[in-house]
């Protein structure tokens, strides 16, 4: 019975969620979980303003009422008022902006390198000047992501009430909530891949990242519709809420950080699956085309006989074909004496 056990244990060991898990734990995932949640922690209310900032100069007020709906969305039950940052954002300058963006930025170079080092790969590469640049590009890129599938998420959830309430089913019910609930799963999908590949450059088959960004928004709008509801909920709504709203917020970030760091060594582990099986596929298709490429020589008869039998075919032949050639001569000689015999007959 043991050890069937073990022999159980050997195979789980040996599938991809297991081997995620060790690589998780053995490159110290809780760690880098926990530096990326402090970076992003300290990095969220910069952030925060200069997005106001760049919204309110742009979109003006319904720009930033759209940040606040993001804010509210990813952040659930923790009451961040973006306003505030609102009404602050006109002061801050062209210095004020480089100084929010470099505190920003921590946040951007401590996930990039956890997620690299779940791939053991360098967390810092290239020179600083250059890092930096593809960060603050990475970091608009991102903000950019989030906008846009925050805006087609609300167009698309508007159009199914739309449909919904035109086809005779009223505002929706169950039905619009589902829809609602896979459009954010879509969105998400997209938000994962880009945090797994995108941020950390690094290239993954899609099949793979596609596959795991998937497992990933749907555990997290698991996060966000049972954990957040009753986690921070109940730490917002007690007498010490105005210290357990920003550790709840880090608490949060900590959960998220975790499951992107989880999702990265599945991700590894995938990869490298799909680069062996590549591999094996090659040694396959490389020793077919050997195989098909030597052919065995088939030998030909002088290769095959001894000069005696060689000899005695030739001998063989010759007689063969001297005995058809006297057959031959036999035959024409005895046609041209009947025809001959006919013709006289014929002149009698």
């Amino acid at each position: 019975m043991i050890a069937r056990l073990r022999t159980v244990w050997a195979r789980l060991q040996l599938t991809l969620p297991l081997r995620a898990w060790k690589r998780y734990g053995d490159l110290r995932g809780n760690r880098l979980a926990g530096a990326s949640s402090f970076y992003g922690f300290v990095s969220l209310f910069p952030l925060l303003v200069l997005s106001a900032a760049i919204v309110s100069a742009v979109a003006g007020p319904s720009g930033v009422e759209r940040v606040q709906d993001i804010v509210n969305e990813n952040l659930p039950g923790l009451n961040v008022n973006v306003s505030t940052f609102h009404e602050n954002a006109g002061t801050v300058g062209v210095i004020g902006a480089l100084v929010l963006l470099f505190t920003g930025l921590g946040w951007v170079d401590s996930v990039r390198a956890a997620v690299r080092s779940m791939w053991g790969l360098d967390d810092q590469p290239g020179n600083i000047v250059v890092r930096k640049a593809w960060d603050i590009a990475v970091l608009a890129g991102l903000g950019l992501l989030i906008l846009v599938s925050s805006g087609a998420s609300v167009v698309l959830i508007s159009f199914a009430g739309d449909v919904l309430d035109w086809l005779g089913f009223g505002s929706g019910g169950w039905l619009l909530r589902l829809i609602s609930g896979l459009v954010s799963v879509g969105a998400s999908t997209a938000l994962f891949a880009y945090l797994l590949a995108g941020l950390p450059r690094i290239v993954v088959p899609w099949r793979n990242l596609a596959v795991v960004s998937l497992l990933s928004a749907v555990v997290f709008e698991a996060l966000k519709q049972f954990l957040v509801q009753y986690v921070v909920g109940t730490a917002t709504q007690n007498s010490y809420a105005a210290f357990a709203t920003p550790l709840a917020m880090l608490a949060w970030i900590y959960l998220v950080t975790r499951l992107l760091m989880v999702a990265a060594a599945i991700t590894a582990e995938s990869a490298i699956d799909q680069l062996e099986a590549n591999e094996r596929a090659e040694s396959t298709r490389a020793l077919q085309s050997q195989t098909r490429g030597v052919q065995p020589a088939v030998p030909s008869p002088a290769d095959v006989l001894t000069p005696g039998q060689v000899r005695a075919t030739g001998v063989a032949a010759g007689a063969v074909l001297g005995a058809a050639g006297l057959a031959l001569a036999i035959f024409a000689t005895r046609a041209a004496r009947t025809a001959t015999s006919a013709l006289r007959r014929h002149d009698d």
